[in-house]
């Protein structure tokens, strides 16, 4: 890799976390043939800020900060052109190249503003979506509150959904993993309102996905669930 490459990734890092007030304060370098870079992060706070993925409670509503599909988002960015025309016949290239942009923006725009507002306002329960996934996290939470949580709305990156068919990342089934996320939110119905209110004065949008049902830790698409491109 290129020094100017490394040089750059290294003050794209260091912008950022400048960015949320997040100092660095240590660091090492491995050997390696992929280049990779991460970060341990180590807070403090006062326990009155922690919110916790238990403690969502039946009647809550579940909503969630960005829209879902990063990972076919990206997993196309690595297809061969030869491959990606066969692949994805039915999708434009614009409609791919938006999809990556728009993922690109979602997974550099940091969770901070939301989660500050979200403590201000007060909630339930709260998780980010990565690894695991929509349906993975909100199945985590779940169990934790001993309740049920019903997802009815997928809000999706416009044309991820037809990726994600082509290369079997099952988006469209909560499966897709996702990076850098959005929050994952159960609040009271009487203080949603306020919460979203708040939130799009940041312009963070906020979508209503699901409900906290009655139950013993699952969590579940509605059968007629819909698909929100975004």
């Amino acid at each position: 890799m290129p020094q100017n490459v490394s040089r750059d990734l290294m003050k794209g890092f260091y912008d950022f976390c400048y960015s949320i007030n997040a100092p660095i304060v240590g660091g090492h370098t491995i050997v390696c043939p992929w280049p990779i870079m991460g970060g341990s992060v180590t807070a403090i706070t006062e326990k009155a800020n922690i919110v916790y993925n238990t403690g969502a409670k039946k009647g809550d509503l579940v909503l969630l900060t960005k829209p879902l599909g990063t990972q076919p988002a990206m997993g196309i960015l690595r297809v061969p052109a030869k491959e990606k025309a066969s692949i994805l016949r039915d999708i434009s290239g614009t409609v791919i190249s938006r999809a990556i942009d728009k993922a690109i923006k979602v997974m550099i725009t940091p969770n901070k503003e939301a989660a500050e507002i979200m403590v201000e306002v007060g909630v339930n329960a709260c998780t980010d979506v990565t690894g695991f996934g929509f349906l993975g996290h909100s199945e985590i939470m779940a169990k934790r509150s001993c309740v049920d949580i019903e997802l009815h709305t997928l809000p999706v990156i416009r044309g991820t959904i037809k990726i994600s068919s082509a290369l079997g990342y099952g988006l469209e089934l909560g499966e897709s993993a996702e990076t850098s996320g959005g929050l994952l939110i159960s609040v009271e119905k009487e203080k949603a309102d306020l919460l979203v209110t708040k939130l799009k004065r940041k312009k963070i949008q906020a979508y209503e996905v699901g409900a906290v049902r009655k139950g013993l830790g699952k969590a579940y698409l509605s059968k007629n669930a819909q698909i929100l491109e975004v």
